[in-house]
């Protein structure tokens, strides 16, 4: 057996010895509801747009997944590598790192874990950066990743999330002050319990029809 097949076959097998997924009562077609959801929510507040607002996208899928799906969801920043070729490899021209020695200048990632399952759903914004940044992307451009740490490792394009506990600590002192996050958490709470009502957005404002109070949304 080769060293790659070894590989895989050890994957395999943590897998199966770890148990159900914390999410596996969740669909497919929830999952791509919930990210659509958020990603509205997320441009709706953000007047400078949704790009670069990983933290408000992690901070409303973690609400909506404790909330209405009674997953124990933990925020959490680092740095995100995000690549198509082995780690091992020297060719920078195929990675793209959010680093977490740059907070000051933004260079930094948030997602949502629940249990060792990584939930993304500010994928579509790493995309765009990578492809900005190397001029190239490979295959489908998901918008968002939920999958286990170490399978975001084997897939390709490879990702490492790696967890940061003083940049995490920072970005929750932001969030306590930060009233767009939690606008953003009502609003994709919100449109979940109402899948007829439509978020339309224009410049800077949002509304939703039909009409609902806007006091209600926060």
């Amino acid at each position: 057996m080769s060293e790659k097949s070894e590989r895989k076959a050890a994957i395999l097998q943590a897998h199966r010895s770890r148990g159900p997924s914390p999410t596996a009562h969740i669909s497919r077609s929830q999952r791509e509801r919930l990210a659509d959801i958020v990603h509205r929510s997320v441009s709706a507040i953000s007047v400078q747009g949704s790009a670069g607002r990983c933290y408000v996208y992690a901070t409303a899928c973690a609400r909506v997944l404790t909330e209405r799906f009674n997953v124990q969801a933990s925020f959490q920043a680092g740095a995100l590598l995000t690549g198509f070729c082995n780690y091992e490899c020297t060719c920078s021209s195929h990675w793209k790192e959010m680093c977490r020695d740059h907070l000051s200048s933004g260079e930094y990632h948030a997602w949502v874990s629940a249990g060792d399952e990584v939930i993304d759903l500010s994928y579509r914004h790493t995309v765009a950066a990578f492809e900005s940044h190397h001029g190239f992307w490979y295959g489908a451009r998901p918008t968002y990743q939920w999958a286990r740490y170490d399978t975001l490792r084997e897939s390709r394009p490879h990702n490492f999330y790696m967890e940061d506990a003083a940049t995490k600590e920072q970005i929750l002192e932001l969030l306590d002050k930060h009233e767009g996050a939690k606008e953003a958490s009502s609003l994709a709470l919100y449109l979940w319990d109402h899948p007829n009502d439509e978020l339309v957005i224009r410049g800077k404002d949002c509304f939703i029809k039909p009409h609902t109070p806007t006091r209600g949304l926060r």
